[in-house]
């Protein structure tokens, strides 16, 4: 009997974790979007958030991609919510940014990242991808 039992409560925590594995492994919304060649859309709103998809799939590169990533870190209006996705990345941003101004922001950092992987030599690229690599 108290084998029965402690069989059943590993099948019960076994099904728990693979539940709670799947279900922070993607945001459902990547075989729906639709850019139509725009840099982001506004995927999703609530009341106080909308939620931002960006098509890392313009940049010509990982290290453009990385380097992008990298620079929305360091913009406190830009929450990251998701990095299961190597072409898409989302973000949620409190409805107190005007979405003008959050378009702007995500522009700049686009060019900045263009601009900035353009500048570096094939070393610092190297250096850049070494230290920032997980």
């Amino acid at each position: 009997m108290k084998s029965i039992f402690k069989i059943g409560v590993f099948l019960l925590l076994a099904f728990s974790v693979k539940q709670n594995f799947s279900q922070t492994s993607s945001i459902p919304y990547y075989d729906r979007l639709n850019f139509e060649g725009s840099f982001f859309v506004i995927a999703e709103s609530d009341e106080r958030s909308n939620f931002y998809a960006i098509n890392l799939s313009l940049f010509d590169s990982d290290l453009e991609k990385k380097y992008f990533e990298a620079l929305t870190y360091k913009e406190n209006r830009l929450i990251r919510i998701d990095a299961a996705n190597n072409s898409i990345s989302w973000y949620r941003v409190k409805k107190s940014n005007s979405t003008s101004e959050i378009d702007d922001l995500f522009h700049t950092l686009q060019a900045k990242t263009k601009s900035d992987i353009t500048a570096m030599s094939v070393e610092d690229k190297k250096a850049w991808l070494g230290s920032n690599s997980k």
